[in-house]
This record gives C-alpha cells, structure tokens and sequence, in this order.
C-alpha cells in the first residue's frame, strides 16, 4: 500500500475506534446509574479528538475524489456517507454548544454518527484490509 492509502487507512480505524469507544462511554455514562462522573470529560476530549480527526480526513480526502471522473460503487456510497458525517458532526458541536434545550438527541445523534463512521471505513478499508492478507499470504 502507499504511503498516502496508509495514512487514510490509519485514520480512518482511529475514526472508527474513536467513534466506538466514545459511543460506549456515552452508553456507560448515560445508561448505569452511579457511573462514574470522570467518564463525561473522557468522552469530551474523545469527541474533539473525532472531530479533528474527521476534519483532517476530509481536507485529506476532498482533493483525492476532485480527480476521478467514475467511482465504484462502493466508493460512491463512501463519499456519500462521508459527506453526511461532516453536517451531523457540526450539528452535534452546535447543539452541546450552544442549543442546550436539544441536548436530549446528543445520544442518538452521536450513535448515528458512530454507526455512519463505521460503515463508512468499513466500505473501503474492509477490502483493503483482505487484499492486503490475501496478497501477502499467497506471495509467500
């Protein structure tokens, strides 16, 4: 793989690893009563860490889709729901900062965003990931 895939191909799972961890601390926090409390700025920092990493990947990824005039399928659908990500992402940033009287759809929203990352990755690093172990395991 080159250098420039590896680089989309790392942030990518940590978008999604990111995306998960901070979906279990939201469900640990919001869901168990006596949770505890120092889980809430984890999640906070997790979150803006998302977020940049989101960012950076569509600075990185914007200029690789400008030139191709087809994409697969597959890829087709991953802009697509990469593109949906960036609003969704803004939207919850706005809501926690500042429309509190919303802050009850910050669960779900950020769930949908965890689930829209991960299927998102999953489109294109899954193969990438397969033809990886399959060429190595039939080179050597």
């Amino acid at each position: 793989m080159e250098v420039l895939k590896w680089i989309g191909f790392i942030c990518g799972v940590s978008l999604t690893g990111l995306g998960i961890v901070n979906t279990l601390l939201m469900f640990e926090t919001l869901g168990r009563r006596g949770a505890p409390g120092s889980l809430r700025p984890l999640h906070k920092w997790i979150g803006w860490t998302f977020v940049f990493v989101a960012v950076a990947l569509f600075i990185y990824m914007i200029p690789r889709i400008s030139h191709i005039s087809r994409f697969p399928s597959s890829t087709t659908f991953h802009a697509v729901l990469g593109l949906a990500l960036l609003p969704m992402v803004i939207w919850k940033v706005l809501i926690v900062r500042r429309y509190k009287s919303y802050m009850g759809i910050l669960p779900a929203l950020g769930f949908t965003i965890m689930v829209i990352t991960f299927v998102a990755v999953i489109l294109t690093t899954g193969p990438e990931i397969i033809s990886e172990i399959l060429h190595e395991h039939l080179n050597h």
